[in-house]
């Protein structure tokens, strides 16, 4: 569903959209690990 948001991996307390989750998860967990929990909540809001 649109709008739909799930708990950010490994990064408490943020939401991103499970859409752009699910389509690129790889993508997500880079920016975890090079930019931290906030940028790759923000990356996937």
């Amino acid at each position: 569903a649109a709008g739909a948001t799930m708990k950010a991996p490994s990064a408490a307390g943020f939401l991103i959209s499970r859409t752009a989750f699910v389509a690129n998860p790889q993508v997500y967990y880079q920016i975890l690990r090079t930019a931290g929990a906030a940028a790759a909540a923000a990356a996937f809001v």
